[in-house]
Parts: C-alpha cells; sequence; structure tokens
C-alpha cells in the first residue's frame, strides 16, 4: 500500500506556520494545503482561494471536492468537518496519546472518520501531482488522526513560538482579554498534546522554536528537508534569510493568516521579531507569564529574572 506523506505544522496560532509552510512547498515534491481542517467552512461560506477563484470553482479545491464525491458519496466534505468534530472531542477524553493501547478503541470507534480523511489526503495528493504535502492545520485533534490512519506517511513538525509573542499578536486581532486567556490556555494544551505525540512517534517528530527558525531559516528549512525526506533543494533562498516565493501551485484560502493572503508577496524576509516587548503590550506579556509559565520553559522559554 502506498501512502500520502503528509508534514504537519502543529501547534498555536500565530507561530508563523503560514510562511514555514510557504517555504516548505517550493520545490515541487511538496504542495501547501494551508489549513485542510478549514476546507469544510471555506467551501460553505464562499471563500476565495489565493488563486482569485471561490472554493467550488478553484481547480484545485473543485477537483478535489468532484473527486472525494466520486469516492466517497454524498456529503464527504461536510462528513469530513462532522466526523473531526466528534473524534477530537473522543480524543480529548483519552488523557495520554503516548499510550498507544489507550488509541486503540479511539481509532476502531472513528474508522470510518479515518479512512475518509485518509482518502481526502490521498485526492489532494493525486490532483496536486505531489508526493509530499504541507498541512499547516495545528489542530492536535487532527494530527492524531493523521497517525492513527494507516494510510498516511506522517510527520509532525512541532513549531512553538514564545508565548508572550504570541499574545501580543492575538491582541492585534482582539482586546478582549478573556478571549487572549483563551488563546495562551490553548497553548498550554497543545504544548502538553504535542509532548505526547513526540513520546508515540519520535522518529516522526521534530520541535523547533520559531525565533530559532526566523535567525537561520536557509539552514532551518534544510534541515527540515533532510528530516522529512522532502526534496534537498533551498535554490529558492537568495540570501540566508531572504526567498522567492511562487504562488503558481498554491491554493490558500482564509482563515489563513490574512496578511500573507492579502499581499501574497514574491519575495519575503524572514527575522525575528521582538515587537512584542514594547512597552504598549505589557498586559499582553504579563497575561502570557501568568498562564503559560513554567509550562512554556519546557519548550525553551525563560522569564526575565531580576
Amino acid at each position: 500500500m502506498t501512502k500520502t506523506k503528509v508534514v504537519y505544522l502543529g501547534g498555536a496560532g500565530r507561530s508563523g506556520t503560514t510562511f514555514v509552510s510557504l517555504l516548505l512547498s517550493q520545490n515541487h515534491d511538496c504542495f501547501d494545503l494551508g489549513q485542510i481542517r478549514d476546507l469544510p467552512d471555506g467551501i460553505a461560506k464562499k471563500h476565495v482561494c489565493s488563486c482569485g477563484k471561490p472554493l467550488v470553482l478553484c481547480d484545485f479545491w473543485g477537483t478535489v471536492a468532484a473527486r472525494m464525491v466520486a469516492g466517497f458519496g454524498l456529503n464527504p466534505i461536510e462528513r469530513f468537518r462532522t466526523g473531526l468534530e466528534a473524534f477530537s472531542k473522543a480524543a480529548e477524553r483519552v488523557e495520554d496519546w503516548s499510550v498507544a493501547a489507550d488509541l486503540a478503541p479511539l481509532a476502531q470507534a472513528h474508522a470510518g472518520f479515518l479512512a475518509l480523511t485518509a482518502g481526502l489526503y490521498r485526492i489532494c495528493s493525486e490532483v496536486s501531482g505531489c508526493p509530499a504535502l504541507i498541512d499547516s492545520s495545528k489542530s492536535p485533534g487532527l494530527a492524531l488522526a493523521l497517525i492513527l490512519a494507516e494510510e498516511i506517511d506522517f510527520y509532525m513538525l512541532n513549531l512553538v513560538r514564545d508565548p508572550r509573542a504570541v499574545c501580543a499578536s492575538w491582541s492585534k486581532l482582539t482586546k478582549k482579554m478573556d478571549k487572549l486567556e483563551g488563546h495562551q490556555r490553548a497553548w498550554n494544551r497543545r504544548v502538553l498534546r504535542m509532548a505526547q505525540v513526540e513520546a508515540l512517534n519520535p522518529q516522526a517528530f521534530r520541535r523547533i522554536r520559531y525565533e530559532d527558525f526566523a535567525t537561520s531559516p536557509l539552514p532551518m528549512v534544510q534541515e527540515i528537508q533532510a528530516w522529512a525526506g522532502l526534496q534537498q533543494n533551498t535554490d529558492f533562498f537568495v540570501a540566508p534569510n531572504e526567498a522567492n516565493v511562487s504562488w503558481e501551485r498554491t491554493h490558500l484560502f482564509p482563515p489563513v493568516n490574512e496578511e500573507v493572503l492579502q499581499h501574497k508577496a514574491n519575495h519575503i524576509t524572514i527575522r525575528p521579531s521582538q515587537s512584542w516587548q514594547k512597552p504598549e503590550f505589557a498586559r499582553y506579556v504579563e497575561l502570557a507569564e501568568r498562564v503559560n509559565f513554567p509550562l512554556a520553559e519546557t519548550v525553551g522559554y525563560q522569564l526575565a529574572r531580576g
């Protein structure tokens, strides 16, 4: 059985996954799915693809949707949505994902959803013509589904970012402290779940800090390519921290990073951001330090001492 290779970007939102997925998909052996978990919502809301067409008319996603109907019958994309919701809720009731024996009943109870999910990724690979898919969905639940789907050759790229920077970034979209605290508690839950995923299959797991990636993007992309068995080519980098990005084969849709979709820049510069340390973000930094530490220390972040 030929398996579909998926490099899955897991972690919290506002952690740089869109840029990383764009860079990894510049070679023709990789295709950037964006956040496939949001495909049902994108189709229902008539979101426009980065190619300029509504998703149902997009040359890629429209073809994928049609192929799914042909292979899986009525409303397969909607069934993927409801199946993912049910699977994720059931997965949250499993205390420790690193215990394989505890996952067997989950896989058995949701066998139909796992087969549908594997079929969706297989069809995406066939339509794209690429043997490897890059998925920045980030959701731990979908990651676990891909691990349990036997037809998937799964690689987990866990991208983490300083939770203080994450909180400051979210504050640009909402100033409501209760919502921001919810995002930060989600950061904690994902760190804990990713640790369990690592214990379950350490050979297919790699954690990188966004700050390290932004400091040395060229060698980091090379390391990821080697780890995941992707084409070893970084010719699209024109400098150690600058790359030319083609959108020709890219079909991203909201809620992928709104600024990236708006500008669709063909040349990007990657550099660390320290803007979260500005005084105007102080209250959000304090929130993150209260909610996310000391857990954040387990993935390499420290509180200022003094």
